[in-house]
């Protein structure tokens, strides 16, 4: 829901979305003040490298989690190089007033919460793994779509088909990673998983726009569809039951 709202948002005043994270932020932080609890001690700072190396190490063995953890950080990476500079295609190519982009974001991240909700009936119908390939494959199209046609349609289908391939890919990649991860080490392997997978983020957004700025705006988007592909049958086969 957040993509939408910040998208209605956006379009009715630029500043809103931030404004309005920038507040809820600091409602967090000050109601995380006011807890107390008797707990135990804060661990020293040495365990808590200590955990987080032997979850980082584990989580780099070869298995299952580890291709799935490694692929979901290169489509975050592949996916922030292009979504970091659609607003400049948006106002440039696509012709989109300011509220029209927002609109757009609005539209488009309706894909994200149907994803996320279609999600458990198609784990019951269809195999998890075909659901992962299915996950990449509809990233893959609507990036390749938007930068053979830039337009709203095209920039709306992209942004929703980003956030359904998204919501399936993470929903299945977290319940691998419950349902093969030691449950002592669950804890330690998400957060090493997470580092990974936002580390990825600012990367990709780093990377795109160097890359925009060098070959154009719709670089990004191709070099994205074309990877994401790549990634997709690789998965495809590097899972291939025996």
């Amino acid at each position: 829901m957040g993509p939408a709202v910040g998208g209605v948002l956006f379009a009715a005043a630029m500043t809103l979305p931030f404004g309005l994270n920038a507040v809820t932020l600091a409602l967090a932080a000050a109601l995380l003040v006011g807890i107390r609890t008797a707990g135990p001690a804060t661990p020293a700072r040495r365990a808590v490298i200590r955990d987080a190396a032997e979850g980082m190490r584990w989580l780099l063995r070869p298995h299952l989690v580890r291709t799935v953890v490694l692929i979901g950080c290169a489509m975050n990476f592949v996916t922030l190089a292009w979504e970091s500079t659609l607003v400049l295609l948006a106002v440039g190519p696509m012709r989109l007033s300011d509220g029209g982009y927002g609109v757009m974001l609005a539209a488009g991240a309706v894909g994200g919460v149907a994803g996320a909700m279609v999600t458990p009936a198609l784990v019951r119908r269809f195999d998890r793994r075909w659901l992962q390939v299915a996950a990449l494959a509809v990233c893959a199209v609507v990036d390749l779509a938007l930068a053979a046609w830039p337009n709203p349609v095209t920039g709306a289908l992209a942004w929703g088909g980003t956030g359904a391939g998204f919501a399936v890919w993470n929903v299945l990649s977290v319940t691998l990673r419950q349902r093969e991860v030691p449950p002592e080490l669950l804890g330690r392997v998400n957060s090493a998983s997470l580092t990974l997978s936002m580390a990825a983020a600012p990367l990709g957004a780093l990377a795109g726009g160097g890359l925009a700025a060098v070959a154009g705006l719709r670089a990004p988007l191709w070099i994205a569809g074309v990877a994401l592909t790549v990634l997709a049958v690789a998965f495809a086969v590097r899972t291939r039951p025996a």
